[in-house]
Formats: structure tokens, C-alpha cells, sequence
């Protein structure tokens, strides 16, 4: 029923009806007043309520959030090859760098995943699946899991991470954050410059140590491209789409 159909006879006569106080007519005019003021609201309330793009989701408490579309779900896997370099069995720096790397994001019960390469020129990959998608600061998060590498020390061995800021990398996917740095590697009898590089992406986070690239002296910036090409391989490697 529209609202001419629910007052027929509120249309405001000419004077009021003989007996009948002009108060009346005041409410009258004035009820008519207040219905049209709650048309008005009810209509713009109801565009107001339509979301302008994107994923309307609750927010928990109740009430609708508007959430840009998430990269599609991806998951890693302990590749048995990146490019011509073939996976190796005794990888214990790598086990111990994907139960820091799991470590360092405990909160998000990470799944971690882990593997070496080439026994002539050894590199070693640690990574981790997310349960649930973290698109947040993955700058941050990469920073972060370039600890891993310095935290898998063995008893042969010390990684210490440069001090200076990591350098970021371009990668094609837009939806990946890649950093890496130089990072000394101490033994019993020498030490030298290795790149570590690591990755975050919406769902994994992953890092390479390549600990048989030697950075000499005013090379670091073409070694750290490198190691940055080499991070990129082993995260094609490594990364299979899931339902």
C-alpha cells in the first residue's frame, strides 16, 4: 500500500470541517510532514547499505567489511630440482633453517618444507605454508624470515646477517615481496661472504642460503641478483597451485 492508499483523507482541506478544532488540521499536515522525512531516510539507507566493489565479509561483530580479493591459494613442496641442480640427501642445514624459519612464525602454525642442492655448488631452501592467508607487511615477514638462515647455525658453522637494511628485488608476481642480503659465513678455518634471500607471498614464505656464491669485494650487488634469480627458480620449483 503506497502512502496516498494509507492516508486518503490527509490531503489538507481548505478549512476545517464545522465543530472540528483547526488543531487538528495542524497534526494532520504535520503527520504527512513526518512520512515523507521517513521515505526519504528509508531510501537513502537502502542505497547507503549497497558495497561500491570488492567482498562484503562479517567482521565479527556483526557488521559488513569490504575486503580486496586475495592471491590465489599456493602451497610448497621439497622440489627435486631447480633448473639443472638436483636435490641432495644429507640437507641438515636446510631441516634446521625450516625449524626456525617455522619457529619465527609460530603464531600462524606454519607447515615448513625444506631441501638442498647441487653437491658441487650447494644452496639450501627452507619454506613454510600457511594455513590461512597473511597478505600483510610482507616486507616485513621476508625481513623476518632472513633470520632463519643466521638461527640454523651448525656446530661447523656461523651465519651472521649484515646489519644494513635488506635489498629488495622486482619479481613478475606482484603479489611477492623477494629481499635479500649478505650474510658472513664463518668455518674453522676461513670466513666469506654468501647472499640469503627470502620471499613472502599471501600464503608461504620461503628463504635460499647459497653458501657456495663467495661475494668478493665490491661484487656484492651482482651477487645478491644472482641469489635473487636463484630464489625466484626455487620458488617456481617449490610452488604447486591448491584447490
Amino acid at each position: 500500500m503506497g502512502l496516498r492508499e494509507a492516508l486518503p483523507r490527509l490531503k489538507g482541506p481548505a478549512g476545517p470541517a464545522k465543530g472540528v478544532p483547526r488543531m487538528h488540521t495542524y497534526r494532520s499536515i504535520a503527520l504527512l510532514g513526518v512520512l515523507a522525512v521517513l521515505a526519504v531516510g528509508c531510501t537513502t539507507a537502502d542505497s547507503a547499505a549497497e558495497p561500491a566493489g570488492g567482498t562484503v565479509t562479517s567482521a565479527g561483530d556483526g557488521s559488513a567489511a569490504l575486503t580486496p580479493e586475495l592471491p590465489a591459494k599456493n602451497e610448497l613442496t621439497a622440489p627435486q630440482a631447480v633448473g639443472d641442480a638436483r636435490k641432495i640427501i644429507r640437507a641438515g642445514y636446510a631441516q634446521q633453517m625450516g625449524v626456525q624459519l617455522a619457529s619465527l612464525f609460530a603464531e600462524r602454525s606454519p607447515a615448513a618444507v625444506a631441501a638442498g642442492f647441487d653437491i658441487n655448488k650447494p644452496f639450501y631452501f627452507a619454506g613454510v605454508n600457511l594455513p590461512r592467508p597473511y597478505p600483510q607487511d610482507l616486507a616485513g615477514q621476508a625481513d623476518l624470515a632472513l633470520r632463519a638462515a643466521a638461527l640454523a647455525n651448525t656446530s661447523n658453522t656461523t651465519l651472521t646477517l649484515a646489519s644494513t637494511p635488506a635489498q629488495g628485488f622486482a619479481t613478475k608476481d606482484t603479489a611477492v615481496v623477494l629481499h635479500c642480503t649478505v650474510a658472513t659465513l664463518r668455518g674453522s678455518a676461513s670466513s666469506h661472504d654468501i647472499p640469503v634471500c627470502a620471499w613472502a607471498d599471501s600464503w608461504t614464505i620461503g628463504v635460499v642460503a647459497a653458501f657456495s656464491t663467495k661475494i668478493e669485494t665490491g661484487q656484492g650487488a651482482a651477487d645478491l641478483q644472482g641469489a635473487a634469480d636463484l630464489t625466484i627458480a626455487t620458488r617456481t620449483a617449490a610452488t604447486q597451485s591448491s584447490p
